[in-house]
């Protein structure tokens, strides 16, 4: 059976991902652990949409399903950081709780957007064929 999401089945990935700041400095801090952590939630806010809540219990239970050994601190150090170089949006998170940014709202909505294109071109070769 397979899973109905509201967000997106796949999201482009730079080729120099794990070689931006951001990545090399929570690897430098964290291990290359941190990496797969920030794949995952890149995963998980895509799925859902554009953004998803975050806090303690949401902390809980991403950890709880990421496995590999993740402590609450590190998890909690690893986010803050995020927030901290603008990899995710601050203000937004302080004031709503939750984890998003400028640019995963950009590759959402251009996901989106081709998305409708494609349906309303099938429909369209739909209707020529009756």
């Amino acid at each position: 059976m397979s899973m109905i999401n509201k967000g997106i089945p796949y999201f482009p990935t730079p080729a120099n991902f794990f070689d931006e700041e951001i990545m090399e400095l929570l690897e430098a801090k964290f291990g290359v652990l941190a990496s797969y952590i920030v794949l995952r939630l890149l995963c998980k806010i895509y799925k859902e949409g554009y953004y998803i809540s975050w806090g303690k219990e949401q902390n809980l239970i991403f950890i709880r399903k990421v496995g590999g050994g993740i402590r609450e601190e590190m998890m909690e150090k690893v986010v803050e950081l995020l927030l901290e170089k603008g990899f995710f949006h601050r203000e937004i998170y302080e004031k709503y709780g939750v984890l998003t940014s400028e640019r995963i709202q950009e590759v959402w909505f251009e996901a989106i957007t081709i998305y409708i294109r494609k349906q309303e071109e099938k429909r369209d070769t739909e209707r020529g064929r009756e």
